[in-house]
Order: C-alpha cells, then structure tokens, then sequence
C-alpha cells in the first residue's frame, strides 16, 4: 500500500516541481505561451 501511495505522489511532485521551475524562471515565457494559445483558438 506504501508503495502505492509513492507512486502516485513521485508523479504529483515533479508535475509541481516543474511548473515551479518555469514560474520562477520565467514569467515572461507563461505569458508567451497564453499568448500563443490564444492566437491558435482564433484562427
């Protein structure tokens, strides 16, 4: 059950870890990436 339990936190904190990792590295790239999603759902 333990191990269960690990293998769905491991998974859970890299997801976290990564979106923190690009938060703090940079916000301009978030914005980018907004953008270019908006720009895909006009056309």
């Amino acid at each position: 059950m333990k191990k269960l339990c690990w293998l769905l936190l491991i998974p859970i904190i890299i997801l976290m870890g990564s979106f923190a990792y690009v938060k703090i590295k940079d916000n301009n790239s978030i914005d980018l990436l907004n953008e270019s999603i908006e720009s895909y759902r006009r056309d």
